[in-house]
């Protein structure tokens, strides 16, 4: 379902790279642009709150120090995996769809943090938060691009930034 076959002569057309980005304030009143903003914010939010809880958690739990400290290991692996999977499959994805599904991946994972009992369990937990976060800055980076042109790119994607920094 979110695999799609690949587009021929993707990438953006000579005339979209030459076109005239549109002006700010345009741009601000765009709902798309609040709403990719504010999703880009509430996942880093959420990816970044989990990183760091992941040590305390386990160790709350009984996991030795450096044991737990695997979990950050492990994380890390899964968001390179992630960023690798998103460059050789990104152009065959429905993006809309994989970014939801990748929101809607958070929710079981935060339970499963809350509730795991066992280092294999929090270990998965570990894993699937670095395929999320590994994933959904880049992911929604595209997204801008997609919705809003390349030439409007740097325009939009600075515009984001304070709506990441106040979220």
């Amino acid at each position: 379902v979110l695999l799609q076959p690949p587009r021929p002569g993707a990438g953006a057309p000579q005339h979209e790279l030459l076109a005239a980005p549109e002006p700010v304030r345009v741009q601000l009143r765009k709902p798309a642009l609040w709403l990719i903003g504010v999703s880009i914010a509430l996942i880093m939010g959420v990816n970044t709150t989990i990183s760091i809880s992941l040590v305390p958690i386990a160790v709350a739990q009984g996991v030795p120090v450096l044991r737990a400290t695997m979990l950050i290991a492990a994380l890390s692996i899964m968001a390179v995996v992630a960023k690798l999977l998103l460059a050789a499959f990104g152009n065959r994805v429905d993006k809309i769809r994989l970014a939801t599904t990748l929101f809607l991946l958070a929710v079981p994972v935060n339970l499963g943090l809350i509730l795991a009992s066992d280092f294999g369990a929090l270990l998965a937990c570990a894993a699937s938060v670095g395929l999320i976060a590994g994933t959904t800055p880049a992911l929604l980076q595209i997204i801008l691009v997609d919705t809003f042109g390349v030439a409007s790119y740097g325009t939009v994607r600075g515009l984001t930034t304070p709506i990441i920094a106040t979220c």
